[in-house]
């Protein structure tokens, strides 16, 4: 049980960081193969935009993994709240966050 929390812990580090750095290495790398798309003045989302150049990939390659990569954090942190009895502030935790994606999303 301890070893299982312990993994579960570690992942919960480790998961956020390497969302992170895909995200920010992917950008770089996309952007820079991007005519025209300075990292300064416009938004990430716009390399995944439609009719975007390399959009398919932006879209599969990058944002994708990191989507996957912070549910999976979601998804243990909710494993390790079950464990604790805590899932009523963890239920919504993951609640907020979801409308607050989604309203992001529907605002472009």
């Amino acid at each position: 049980m301890f070893e299982r929390y312990i993994t579960h812990s570690l992942a919960l580090i480790i998961l956020p960081i390497i969302s992170g750095l895909w995200l920010v290495i992917g950008v770089s790398i996309i952007g820079a193969h991007t005519t025209g798309y300075s990292h300064v003045s416009q938004f990430m989302s716009e390399l995944g935009a439609t009719g975007a150049p390399l959009a398919p990939w932006t879209n599969y390659s990058v944002f994708m993994p990191t989507e996957i990569l912070i549910l999976g954090f979601f998804y243990i942190k909710q494993i390790l709240a079950w464990e604790h009895h805590r899932t009523l502030i963890n239920v919504g935790f993951v609640s907020l966050c979801g409308f607050t994606h989604s309203s992001c999303h529907n605002t472009m």
